[in-house]
């Protein structure tokens, strides 16, 4: 019968080759994510839009009267939001300029930006599924 590898010196069994091979790629991976900056849910404003690390950034018209924002906001603090990306949430009734920019004219609104703000796509979320995997295939 087989009998299972003897421990080292220290008490540990010895590593397959395989094993070895994944643990020097592991790395390699781990420096390309640590660019990115871990998925966040927080207040618009120029400052944060301008902040690296993120890939996507998505402009969140919320008004606080509204039980669908609200519904929004709370599937959206459910997470998870993946790394590089950034829901900034805008007051619908204070962001007149932002709503003009955008052309914005209903809350739930959705609008993801480049670095610069300039608009990429946007989406009225109003009665869809609010799930953040939604959101995001939704703007693009």
């Amino acid at each position: 019968p087989m009998t299972d590898p003897a421990p080292s010196a220290t008490g540990e069994t010895e590593m397959t080759e395989g094993a070895a091979e994944e643990t020097t790629e592991a790395p390699a991976e781990a420096d390309q994510e640590s660019d990115l900056a871990a998925g966040t849910y927080r207040g618009y404003s120029e400052d944060a839009l301008a902040e690296a690390g993120y890939e996507t950034n998505v402009i969140f018209f919320h008004a606080s009267w509204c039980p669908e924002c609200r519904a929004f906001e709370q599937a959206i603090e459910a997470g998870p939001i993946p790394d590089g990306v950034q829901i900034l949430k805008a007051d619908y009734d204070t962001e007149t300029a932002l709503k003009d920019k955008y052309g914005v004219d209903i809350q739930t609104t959705f609008v993801k930006v480049d670095d610069s703000g300039e608009m990429i796509s946007n989406w009225v979320g109003y009665e869809q599924d609010r799930s953040v995997d939604n959101l995001l295939r939704q703007l693009g």
